[in-house]
């Protein structure tokens, strides 16, 4: 472990969150801290982690010394909660009290908490399907019944939840098992499920918003494998979206949400590369149906079919580069799944058995937290050499430049007037560097390099 990180873990451990000019910060005591809740408060940031567990010993102080803008939590069970019709709701299952518990460590440290809501009881669902599949027409009321139930339940003290996804990965097939992700998928259907899933999402935006005006609703963040091939008819599970918006749904929704994962192929853009092909794509969709709204990915993260050096140092190097194109994108939320648990390909920010020990990629994203949160993005960095990816942006008067590349190389800035440099490693290190005549030579490697210059 390098010695800043511990350094770091410690500060974090004592004062329950790592300070940052301008950034409010939650008391030692976690005493409640909502900043986002207020009219006219400042939009939360891009950067947000999914959590198997909020309270768990240790993790409050390293989620808190991210100062994150979003934690989503996977889930509140519709079926835990009623499981027999009309049997009333129980609120006290195991499940649904350390859920609870972790809304209310959530709202302590000043978190958007995305709650998401699925998981419903054998007596909902269309016949052969599982619990993460359709639910049936005709008990369609009764699940807006229990989501009113839940918002009116979980928006106010001590939880103060505000952001409701229905379901995840809806556009997932349908099975006839119990899955975490969705599965209204229909093979059958030209989209593929996607206006059944609208039809509910429309009673369930009503629902969210009689019970509590000010809670905002998100779709099942979409799996979306490949796009749509017109010509071909290939990827016809991301005509989901098309039959969403077909049954009307495009005004049921407050942000679409979408996941986007790549696989570990010896860099740190794995198989996906540089450019994600998902934003432009569903904001094509939503422009042909007429409809504008923001997007959120609420999951994402370079993925290792094993925790190798290589594999575990490439996802340190692969965060900064997720959040610079995350804003580059103007997404309004990024999530990295997971913080604590590596139950999918060994993504976890800090050991999971140990949340007060991070990993490389925790101090990776402290770092890009630290440097960019409360940014505006400018653009890219023109003149680059060819490999050299690099993005500008500023706040109050300072520009920040980051910038990366797979194999090393040599760049020329052109910073002019560079008051007050500053320059930093991916992992938060200072590195000498120095703008004569406001020209800066530096390298390029494959762990982002931070350069920022202008008021003090």
């Amino acid at each position: 472990m390098k010695p800043q990180i511990t350094l770091l873990l410690l500060l974090a451990l004592l004062i329950a969150a790592a300070p940052s000019a301008g950034a409010a910060q939650p008391a030692a005591s976690y005493q409640l801290f909502l900043p986002n809740l207020a009219a006219g408060a400042a939009p939360p940031s891009v950067f947000g982690v999914e959590a198997a567990r909020v309270d768990a010993p240790g993790a409050p102080p390293a989620l808190a010394a991210l100062q994150l803008s979003w934690l989503r939590r996977n889930s509140l069970r519709w079926s835990e909660i009623e499981p027999v019709e009309n049997g009333g709701y129980r609120w006290d299952g195991p499940a649904t009290r350390a859920l609870e518990a972790d809304m209310v460590q959530a709202a302590r440290l000043g978190l958007n908490l995305i709650l998401i809501v699925h998981g419903s009881p054998a007596w909902a669902v269309t016949p052969g399907t599982g619990s993460c599949g359709p639910i049936a027409p005709a008990k369609q009321a009764a699940f807006e019944r229990f989501l009113s139930a839940a918002v009116a339940r979980y928006s106010r003290a001590p939880f103060y939840v505000r952001y409701w996804e229905i379901g995840n990965e809806p556009d997932g097939p349908q099975t006839d098992g119990a899955l975490q992700w969705g599965c209204w998928g229909d093979p059958a259907d030209p989209y593929y499920g996607g206006r059944a899933y609208g039809a509910l999402l429309k009673r369930a935006y009503q629902a969210v918003k009689a019970a509590d005006p000010r809670s905002q609703v998100f779709n099942g963040g979409l799996l979306l494998d490949r796009p749509y091939d017109r010509q071909t008819g290939d990827g016809r599970s991301a005509r989901f979206l098309e039959g969403m918006l077909e049954a009307g749904a495009g005004g049921s929704f407050d942000m679409l949400a979408y996941h986007s994962y790549s696989h570990y192929d010896g860099t740190p853009d794995g198989v996906l590369g540089a450019a994600d092909w998902k934003p432009a794509y569903l904001r094509g969709l939503l422009a042909r149906y007429g409809v504008s709204r923001p997007l959120i990915n609420t999951e994402s993260a370079l993925l290792c079919a094993t925790a190798t050096p290589a594999c575990v140092q490439a996802q340190a190097f692969a965060v900064p580069r997720m959040y610079a194109r995350a804003m580059r994108d103007d997404l309004r939320g990024l999530i990295w799944y997971l913080f604590d648990s590596d139950s999918f390909r060994n993504t976890a920010l800090v050991e999971p058995t140990a949340p007060a020990t991070p990993r490389p990629a925790y101090a990776a994203y402290l770092q890009a937290r630290t440097a960019l949160a409360g940014q505006r993005y400018l653009g890219p960095v023109t003149g680059l050499p060819a490999g050299v990816e690099g993005y500008r942006f500023s706040s109050g008067g300072r520009v920040t430049i980051v910038l990366w590349a797979n194999t090393p190389r040599a760049v020329q800035l052109a910073l002019g007037p560079a008051a007050a440099l500053r320059c930093a490693e991916w992992d938060g290190a200072a590195f000498l560097c120095a703008a004569p005549g406001g020209a800066l030579s530096v390298e390029a490697r494959p762990g982002a390099r931070y350069i920022s210059y202008g008021s003090p």
